[in-house]
């Protein structure tokens, strides 16, 4: 009986210092394979937040149309009410209007429409208009305050006696006490009353008592 031994096998040899790189080299393939996992996770995270943001602007963007349309319409409502409560303190052929535009552009400019040469809006007034205007706005701010005692004084600013008496019957509706100095009088009087004290008439009298008058 004959025994045959085959040593002939191939057998792969590696050495420690081998399988050591072997093994860094896949470790440092690893770590690159979770960096490019995380840097894509973070790529995708930031389009996503670039998503939100661009809709969060969107949104924001219509919000602030909303607000400044709502805005708009409540100033426009204050400004109504502010026009016919001074017009009802200024002479009946003045016409006073709170403008809130130009155009496109927003604006505050109170003032009085005249022709000249066309219909404008006159915000540079005449000391007498600037007195008038100013007292009609006094007489809001004392309404908004009821009960509280308001004195008003305006400046003489050289009324004509037609411009006085105007002026005097716009200050009727002022709730408080106006007092007027003036050296010119009313061309007229108020056919519903006297709207001026006629003080010379008391005048003598309170400054020359009878007893010392003829003295």
């Amino acid at each position: 009986m004959n025994t045959t031994t085959d040593t002939d096998t191939d057998t792969d040899t590696v050495t420690i210092d081998e399988m050591k790189t072997n093994i860094a080299d896949l470790r440092r393939r690893r770590d690159l394979l979770l960096a490019l996992d995380k840097d894509q996770a973070d790529l995708a995270e930031a389009r996503t937040a670039q998503e939100r943001a661009t809709e969060w602007k969107e949104a924001l963007s219509g919000l602030g149309k909303a607000c400044r349309a709502a805005i708009k319409k409540q100033m426009a409502a204050a400004a109504d009410v502010i026009n016919q409560t001074v017009a009802a303190s200024l002479p009946a052929a003045w016409e006073f209007e709170l403008v809130l535009a130009d155009g496109h552009r927003d604006a505050f400019r109170p003032g009085l429409w005249q022709d000249r040469g066309g219909r404008l809006l006159t915000t540079v007034l005449s000391g007498s208009e600037d007195a008038a205007v100013t007292g009609a706005f006094s007489a809001i701010a004392a309404k908004s305050r009821p009960g509280t005692l308001s004195v008003m004084s305006p400046d003489d600013v050289g009324w004509d006696g037609l411009s006085l008496f105007d002026n005097l019957k716009g200050f009727e509706g002022y709730p408080g006490q106006v007092i007027v100095c003036s050296t010119t009088w009313p061309a007229r009087k108020d056919p519903d009353g006297e709207i001026v004290d006629d003080i010379p008439a008391a005048w003598d009298s309170l400054i020359m008592p009878d007893g010392l008058r003829g003295s």
